[in-house]
């Protein structure tokens, strides 16, 4: 017996290290970590970095491996947290790259789509509340997500009154669309849903309904400048991106108010007039949750003269789907429940009660682009004018 003794021993140290493995990849048991949101962005305002962030249901140290080129990097940050955000270097932008969240007890396949100078595709969506099945805009494989506000119905529903900073309903968001925010980044623009922290009533209460500085959306969306403000350039396309914070600009002064100031003094406007008026790229696209044309008539129409500097500008005030056509720019209107009521632009072309998202394509090589309103059946509902620069201005032909 006793010649057998070592072999025993050696047996149940394989069975014991055998039974820990199995036991640490257990979900509920010590040593068990799942990766259980993924979702990619931008915090700088040029495509040299992509911003990856995810969740873990235990601490874990943030590590991920990615492609560069035909070699493979790693970055990490050994700090143990369950939220985790990390700067991926981005040296050519214009190329596809894998990722490896190696964060967890299983890898996590990411996968940034590049942002090709010649047929660049960007989805653009609004009022998310509903939660429908978005295969068509998966089909479209897009490059890049933009949205016109209203991810979540609220904050307080899930989180209680007045809980600010409370994420978890643009979480919940983020794990219904795994495949959606894993292989496409996301640059939104803040809606009033985004951040009710408390029931919207029949008159303004005595506390404020809405957190104007939109803490919770800020905390998951890291977003360049001020973040509830924000631009985005792809020089490789000739394009810029502009994102706003107007929304139910009728509350204005009110507990009821949703949004940050944007009179002529605000910060908001002046900083959108320095980034209109000096951009130098062919394409200008601003994105927004208020009505277009309401935000035309502001303040003599100082808005107006801004817009007029872009290509196309974009809300998700209404559910419905529009494009309207006013001195050269074209202004849309998309909402993914796209059956409510309608308020046509007075300047609109076509106007659906569908369920809709765009489409934009950007060419380089001729310069042009093109913005497509489509179903959440993947069925082309209007084509605008192909859109291409000549000289300094943008023309339809």
């Amino acid at each position: 017996m006793e010649s057998r003794g070592p072999v025993v021993h050696i047996f149940k140290a394989i069975l014991a290290s055998a039974l820990g493995m199995l036991m640490a990849n257990v979900p509920g048991i010590k040593g068990w970590c799942e990766v259980t949101a993924v979702w990619m962005g931008h915090t700088r305002p040029l495509p040299e970095e992509l911003t990856l962030s995810w969740t873990t249901d235990n601490p874990e140290p943030s590590r991920v491996a990615y492609q560069d080129g035909a070699v493979w990097r790693e970055i990490q940050d050994s700090q143990p947290t369950t939220w985790h955000r990390l700067q991926i270097p981005l040296s050519d932008s214009t190329r596809p790259c894998s990722i490896r969240i190696l964060s967890g007890s299983a890898t996590t396949e990411v996968f940034f789509p590049g942002y090709p100078a010649d047929g660049l595709r960007i989805a653009v969506v609004a009022n998310w509340q509903s939660r429908p099945d978005l295969s068509a805009i998966l089909a479209d494989k897009p490059h890049l997500l933009l949205t016109a506000g209203d991810h979540v119905d609220n904050l307080h529903s899930v989180c209680g009154e007045g809980r600010a900073e409370c994420v978890e309903p643009f979480l919940q968001l983020i794990r219904q669309y795994p495949e959606l925010f894993r292989r496409v980044p996301i640059l939104p623009v803040l809606g009033n849903h985004d951040r009710e922290i408390r029931p919207r009533m029949g008159k303004p209460p005595e506390n404020p309904v809405y957190d104007i500085e939109a803490r919770a959306f800020r905390r998951v969306f890291a977003l360049p400048d001020a973040g509830w403000y924000w631009h985005f350039t792809l020089p490789q396309s000739g394009l810029c991106l502009v994102g706003l914070d107007v929304n139910h600009i009728s509350d204005r002064g009110t507990t009821w108010q949703s949004c940050h100031d944007f009179g002529p003094d605000s910060e908001q406007f002046q900083w959108y007039k320095k980034i209109v008026t000096e951009n130098t790229m062919p394409f200008l696209i601003t994105f927004h949750n208020e009505q277009n044309a309401a935000m035309r008539n502001q303040y003599g129409g100082i808005w107006e003269r801004l817009f007029q500097k872009n290509t196309a500008v974009i809300s998700g005030f209404g559910h419905f789907g529009e494009c309207a056509l006013k001195d050269g720019v074209a202004y849309f209107n998309t909402s993914l429940q796209g059956k409510g009521d309608r308020y046509p632009d007075p300047a609109s072309e076509f106007v659906a009660s569908e369920h809709n998202y765009l489409l934009i394509t950007v060419n380089r090589n001729p310069s042009s682009m093109q913005i497509r309103l489509k179903s959440l059946l993947g069925e082309t509902l209007y084509t605008s004018a192909r859109m291409v620069r000549i000289g300094g201005r943008t023309n339809a032909e």
